[in-house]
C-alpha cells in the first residue's frame, strides 16, 4: 500500500477531484495499474521517465511507494496513453 504525502493529497482532491479517503485507494491502483515508463514508446517514453505512472489521464510521481505528487497528462499524450493502458489492463484481467 503507497504512502501519500500532504503535498499529495491536496493535490489529488484539487485536481482529480477525489476527497482524502478514496486517495489511498486511487494511488494503489496507479501504481499496480498505471502505465509505467517501460511500457512506452516514442515521445511518452521521453515524458515518462523514472518512477512515474500514467493512471487514468493523470501522471502520478512516486518515490519508492510514496506519491509525491499528481497533475494532468498534457493533451497531446493522452490517445497514446488510453491505447497502452487499455492493453496492460487486458493482459491483468486474463
Amino acid at each position: 500500500m503507497p504512502k501519500i504525502t500532504s503535498h499529495a493529497n491536496k493535490r489529488i482532491k484539487q485536481r482529480i477531484g477525489i476527497p482524502k479517503k478514496s486517495a489511498h485507494t486511487n494511488a494503489e491502483k496507479a501504481l499496480i495499474y498505471g502505465v509505467s515508463h517501460k511500457d512506452t514508446s516514442g515521445t511518452l517514453c521521453r515524458y515518462s521517465a523514472g518512477n512515474i505512472k500514467i493512471y487514468n489521464d493523470f501522471v502520478y510521481i512516486f518515490c519508492v511507494e510514496t506519491l509525491i505528487t499528481v497533475f494532468s497528462l498534457p493533451k497531446c499524450y493522452i490517445p497514446a496513453a488510453r491505447k497502452i493502458q487499455v492493453r496492460i489492463n487486458n493482459i491483468y484481467s486474463v
